[in-house]
C-alpha cells in the first residue's frame, strides 16, 4: 500500500512515464489505480 495514491500516480506518470490503465473511482481522488509502462503493471491500493 501507498501512503497517497494521488501523488503515487503523479510521480509514476511525471517522472517514470507511466500510464494510468485503470482506477477507482474514475476520477480522482484514487484508492487504487493500475499503472502500466515498458509491459510492466503495477497496482497501487
Amino acid at each position: 500500500m501507498v501512503e497517497n495514491v494521488n501523488e503515487t500516480i503523479n510521480f509514476y506518470h511525471a517522472v517514470l512515464g507511466f500510464e494510468k490503465v485503470s482506477s477507482v473511482p474514475d476520477e480522482e481522488e484514487f484508492v487504487w489505480a493500475n499503472m502500466k509502462a515498458w509491459e510492466e503493471a503495477l497496482p497501487y491500493f
